[in-house]
């Protein structure tokens, strides 16, 4: 029985050693992948937004200067979109519902950049009114609602991601110190009982001594 108390604490160590594992797992979680990922769903939103705000400048504006910037800034959007939805796919994806919400979206973009760009060189061409009114009665607004809402999901589930790996490592951690808790307790009590077991052992062992 003198032992007990080293084994409980042993044992509650050896489950202490895996939850310190598992907090370390998803803290890197967190700070190696997470925060990229959350860094770059930024620089996606931000870009995109820019697109669909040039294009939507470009043609509803009367500002000539606007439509060479806007059909510009375009191609330059689309661009860095591109690298950074390359640079998320490659590196970043986290789980299966974040690969199909990374799709998804890069579908989309795709989609809504083929018809803004038709769009643009149809009014380069000549046709300008005529672009215009594609643009208000056509697809190409409703598809960037559908980006937009992508996007947004997306940006979604990876918060959600975070948060629930950040709820996980407390949980642990919390989990942790009861068991340290635990097994203070358990080596308290049993080198009390051991104490008083000796101490009650000390006078029977007297009186055989006396006989």
């Amino acid at each position: 029985m003198a032992a007990a108390p080293i084994l409980i604490v042993a044992g509650l160590g050896g489950i202490n050693v895996y939850q310190l594992h598992t907090i370390d797992t998803k803290t890197r979680f967190i700070a190696e992948k997470q925060v990229e990922s959350m860094a770059v769903l930024g620089e996606v939103a931000r870009v995109t937004n820019e697109m669909r705000i040039g294009l939507r400048d470009h043609f509803l504006s009367q500002n000539a200067s606007e439509h060479t910037s806007g059909a510009a800034h375009l191609t330059e959007n689309s661009e860095a979109l591109t690298k950074l939805l390359a640079r998320y796919g490659d590196a970043l994806i986290s789980d299966e519902k974040d690969l199909r919400l990374y799709t998804e979206f890069r579908d989309l973009s795709r989609e809504w950049t083929s018809g803004a760009e038709a769009l643009i060189a149809m009014a380069v061409s000549g046709q300008p009114e005529e672009a215009r009114r594609v643009y208000v009665a056509g697809p190409v607004p409703a598809l960037g609602q559908r980006l937009s809402n992508a996007q947004t999901e997306w940006i979604r589930h990876n918060e959600s991601l975070a948060r629930d790996a950040s709820d996980e490592a407390l949980a642990v951690i919390a989990s942790s110190r009861r068991r340290l808790g635990w097994a203070m307790a358990g080596l308290v009590s049993g080198s009390s009982w051991q104490a008083s077991r000796s101490r009650c052992r000390a006078p029977a062992a007297e009186r055989r001594q006396g006989d």
